[in-house]
C-alpha cells in the first residue's frame, strides 16, 4: 500500500487548503515531498506532523498565493515538529510582511528563501529582521 512511499510529487496540482497535520497520515516513510506551484496555507502548526520523523526534503516553492493576500498572517511554527528536516525550499512565495521571525529547527541544513521580499522584511534601522 501507500505506506512504502518514500517520495512523492504533487507539484502543479492547484491545491489550495490549510494542512493540519491529517492529509499524509497513511504515507509513514514518506521522505521527499514537492508541493511546489500549488496555493499551500502554512498557517497551521501542525501541517506535516504526521510525517514529522521521516520527512527530509520539503519544496513549498512558488506557493505564493496566501503570502500576497493582505492583512493575511504568516507563521512557521510548523517547522519546529519537522525533526528530520533538512532541506527547505520557501522559494519564490513573495514572503515580506506580515510573517512571523520564528522560524525555529534543530536539524535544518539548507534553506532556499530566494525569490522573497527580504528588502521589506529586513529592518535596516535595527539592523535585524
Amino acid at each position: 500500500g501507500m505506506e512504502i512511499v518514500v517520495c512523492i510529487d504533487l507539484s502543479y496540482n492547484y491545491i489550495s487548503q490549510t494542512l493540519n497535520g491529517r492529509q499524509f497520515t497513511h504515507l509513514s516513510k514518506l521522505t521527499y515531498l514537492n508541493m511546489a506551484h500549488n496555493r499551500i496555507d502554512l498557517y497551521s502548526d501542525k501541517a506535516f506532523q504526521e510525517i514529522s520523523g521521516t520527512l527530509k526534503a520539503l519544496d513549498l516553492s512558488n506557493n505564493e498565493f496566501h503570502f500576497v493576500m493582505k492583512g493575511m498572517g504568516h507563521r512557521f511554527t510548523f517547522l519546529s515538529h519537522l525533526t528530520s528536516l533538512t532541506v527547505l525550499s520557501l522559494a519564490n512565495n513573495h514572503i515580506g510582511l506580515r510573517i512571523s521571525n520564528i522560524l525555529t529547527s534543530t536539524s535544518l541544513k539548507y534553506l532556499d528563501f530566494s525569490g522573497n521580499r527580504l528588502d521589506i522584511m529586513w529592518d535596516s534601522r535595527r539592523n535585524r529582521y
